[in-house]
């Protein structure tokens, strides 16, 4: 009789590694920005239209940096890449909070943008391509 394996294999613990760190990268700072701007335009003193373009802002710098971090993931370890990139988001919505003007919010949406490429985008498909490539051929027993 065969033997049957009870052990959760790697690539599980992987995808939901990833699942989190999407997630939280998406859910916990990208969607949840909606909630801040109204009381932020009231202390600001600006209006609404004038703050959620630090949003535009980030959108853009996103579509033109996709490519360029493509090549960066592709060049240099993900552990690094995605280090980086977390404190670069992270670091760009703990200074939105000491920032007293709108300006402040437009410069850094960049950086915010620059890391949310990484996070949000390119290291799911990236690290599950790279597993798949690694392990090409072995199939994967639950």
């Amino acid at each position: 009789m065969g033997q049957t394996k009870n052990k959760i294999h790697f690539a599980w613990f992987v995808l939901i590694g990833l699942c989190i760190t999407v997630g939280l990268g998406k859910a916990a700072l990208n969607n949840t920005a909606g909630l801040f701007i109204t009381p932020i335009s009231e202390d600001l003193g600006i209006g609404v239209g004038n703050l959620t373009l630090y949003l535009s802002i980030s959108a853009v710098v996103t579509m033109f940096f996709l490519p360029i971090g493509g090549k960066i993931m592709a060049k240099y370890d993900a552990r690094i890449v995605l280090t980086v990139a977390i404190i670069l988001q992270a670091g760009s919505y703990a200074a939105f909070g000491l920032m007293n003007s709108v300006w402040g919010w437009y410069i850094f949406s960049i950086p915010l943008a620059v890391g949310g490429v990484f996070i949000t985008v390119i290291a799911g498909p990236v690290l599950v391509e790279r597993w798949f490539r690694k392990k090409a051929g072995l199939h994967l027993v639950l």
